[in-house]
């Protein structure tokens, strides 16, 4: 966590790509090297500021109220670079479709707390890496709909805590950002290299029984 409040602090940014127009959040510091895009469907000072500053020390993080598709393309063509988008709730329908239309755009996807429509059958053709974040205690997703996520998306992983409910980009920032971190970390590696983070690489004991 940054000390610095001057520093914490969000700054306004409108994010511009030829006819294409963002209004967002930027939380960064001197070191930032790689760009997250949070996504949010509500308030983003609220939802995002607790896991941007958590994040901020090593990224440069931009939150926006997801409205298109094509939002995170262009935060990635402005960030001139493939940027990691990490969608909450409602707002992970639209990552999935940026993942389906631009996968190039994408360094990889974080869905947290995403409960995908009964009956969707694209996600298996996602081709982005994938990580689902999920909270043993959320009542917005269920463990069986987050195991069965991980396993349509070929090479996902799955990560389940303990004390994390709904809206973990608010209410479960530290936990989110250090499974991101060392998700970011291990990334590139071949899939049985992934070292082990918090059962991240093995089946999860639903906590419904």
């Amino acid at each position: 966590m940054v000390a610095d409040e001057s520093v914490r602090k969000a700054a306004p940014v409108t994010i511009e790509h030829t006819s294409r127009s963002i209004e967002a959040l930027e939380w960064s510091s001197v070191s930032s090297d790689t760009t997250i895009v949070v996504a949010v469907d509500g308030d983003v000072a609220e939802l995002v500021g607790p896991v941007a500053e958590e994040l901020m020390a090593r990224n440069r993080v931009i939150g926006v109220n997801l409205a298109s598709a094509w939002d995170p393309v262009t935060v990635s063509w402005w960030a001139q670079d493939p940027v990691v988008l990490l969608a909450q709730g409602d707002a992970g329908a639209l990552a999935c479709k940026t993942a389906l239309l631009a996968p190039g755009a994408l360094r990889a996807l974080v869905l947290a707390d995403y409960a995908p429509t009964e009956g969707s059958d694209e996600h298996g053709e996602i081709k982005t890496p994938v990580l689902v974040f999920h909270g043993r205690d959320s009542s917005a997703e269920t463990h069986a709909q987050a195991v069965k996520f991980r396993d349509e998306v070929a090479g996902s992983h799955l990560i389940e805590l303990d004390s994390c409910n709904e809206l973990p980009t608010k209410n479960c920032a530290t936990a989110l950002a250090e499974s991101l971190t060392w998700y970011l970390d291990e990334l590139g590696k071949p899939l049985q290299e992934f070292s082990d983070f918090a059962g991240a690489d093995q089946e999860p004991a639903d906590p419904r029984g």
